[in-house]
């Protein structure tokens, strides 16, 4: 690799960058620098590299991943079938997946000026005493819709019991670290539900 950059561009606005969400001036500036620095200019060639893979894994249904609306908008240029769910903190979801869905978007906002946070995902799975416990830390928010994305392949959820779900985040400031949610998702399974409750839970 080239020698390091003594001020390197932020990884998140190399990100933001490629994916076209700078304003023309951001973007000039971003551009000014790269050009002259390979260092920079091998980053952001390494996480196109890395984008077009995880692009990959998940249009082909292998992999939960944080990603941007972009690459959701990308999924369905593509006639990848996207069921796609968003709340704000405190909001209550219908959700399921239903048997054509090969990817499923959720959506958490609020998250305005926000990088990145740290993912607290619990399902409680309904008439058991079991759960469900993942972590997914320093997850990337988008910066265009100020929404955290998750995409998870629909195999994935049609595979999941009827589960009371509640995400909650942590925030990451300057000032200090602040919780946000909780967002609640109540998931059913797309055979045990009738027409009414498909249409409910419909998506977007």
């Amino acid at each position: 690799m080239s020698t390091p950059c003594e001020a390197p561009v932020p990884f998140q606005a190399l990100i933001a960058y490629h994916q076209r969400e700078l304003s023309e001036a951001e973007a000039e500036r971003v551009e000014e620098h790269y050009f002259s620095c390979a260092y920079c200019s091998e980053r952001l060639e390494v996480m196109s590299r890395l984008e077009q893979g995880v692009r990959d894994l998940v249009d082909r249904g292998q992999l939960m991943a944080s990603s941007t609306m972009a690459m959701v908008e990308h999924a369905r240029a593509r006639n990848i079938v996207v069921r796609e769910y968003r709340t704000d903190p405190g909001e209550h979801v219908q959700c399921t997946a239903g048997p054509d869905d090969e990817l499923l978007v959720t959506r958490y906002g609020g998250l305005r000026g926000v990088t990145s946070v740290d993912v607290h995902f619990r399902g409680a799975i309904v008439g058991t005493d079991q759960s469900i416990q993942m972590e997914f830390p320093d997850a990337p928010v988008d910066q265009r819709t100020g929404d955290l994305v998750l995409i998870a392949p629909g195999a994935l959820n049609r595979s999941l019991p009827p589960v009371e779900i509640e995400v909650r985040l942590t925030v990451h400031t300057a000032s200090g670290s602040h919780e946000a949610g909780p967002y609640h998702y109540h998931h059913r399974p797309w055979d045990l539900l009738d027409d009414d409750e498909r249409q409910l839970r419909a998506g977007r």
